[in-house]
């Protein structure tokens, strides 16, 4: 089985907020990340989003694999 989930780290930016009904003014700054156009989890660093998503895929990877 092939893994296809594409991911992708970004900080939340002011357009952001504006364009989204479920982002606040308190997101601004924030890590995350999106699973398949999904935004997941609000880090205050960069690597905190990055070792987050690691994990997601390793976990994903074994929940396919089983």
């Amino acid at each position: 089985m092939e893994y296809n989930c594409y991911m992708i780290i970004f900080q939340v930016s002011p357009e952001d907020v504006t364009r989204s009904s479920t982002l606040d003014k308190n997101d601004i700054g924030k890590w995350c990340f999106t699973a398949n156009g999904c935004v997941m989890g609000f880090f205050d660093t960069r690597d905190e989003a990055e070792d987050a998503l690691s994990r997601r895929r390793v976990h994903h990877m074994n929940a396919e694999y089983r």
